[in-house]
């Protein structure tokens, strides 16, 4: 999909969702890219019936010492120390 707006996103997720009892929405993109920005504004657009599961923060880079490696592999701490 390309040039999408944020209310056509919005139109689409609503459809699709009224279809099931429970519906996930994923988002993707590369480091810093509006990811979180989007899962809020989408959210508050859906109220009540919208939850946002944030994955910020789950890489400690500066006690790591790879900051500026942000979105590499090996920059996810996987196992949740």
């Amino acid at each position: 999909m390309t040039d999408v707006t944020f209310a056509d996103l919005a139109q689409i997720i609503k459809g699709r969702a009224a279809r099931s009892d429970r519906y996930i929405v994923a988002i993707a993109g590369a480091p810093a890219s509006g990811k979180s920005t989007l899962a809020a504004d989408l959210a508050r657009r859906f109220g009540h019936s919208a939850a946002v599961l944030p994955m910020d923060g789950f890489h400690p880079l500066v006690r790591w010492g790879c900051f500026t490696a942000k979105g590499a592999p090996e920059t996810f701490d996987a196992g949740g120390s």
